[in-house]
């Protein structure tokens, strides 16, 4: 890598943290901190985890019910 394209993207970076600084976000992510409104992946997978757990046991019971309804309809053993 020579010097000139390690100038520009130390220009390049300076630049991308500026815009951040810049756009005042910061006061906000600290006040949703406080709050604890942050959600991180974490909780979202564990969300996430928790209703696919709860629908496929509904869905377990939905088609032994369905199941059920299929042979009395067709008369099946």
């Amino acid at each position: 890598m020579d010097i000139e394209e390690l100038k520009r993207r130390i220009d390049s970076l300076d630049a991308r943290l500026t815009e951040l600084e810049g756009r005042g976000n910061t006061d906000e992510q600290m006040a949703k901190i406080k709050v604890g409104r942050i959600v991180t992946a974490r909780d979202r997978l564990v969300r996430r985890y928790r209703i696919f757990t709860v629908v496929g046991m509904l869905m377990c019971a939905v088609s032994v019910i369905l199941y059920q309804g299929w042979r009395m309809r067709f008369n099946y053993p």
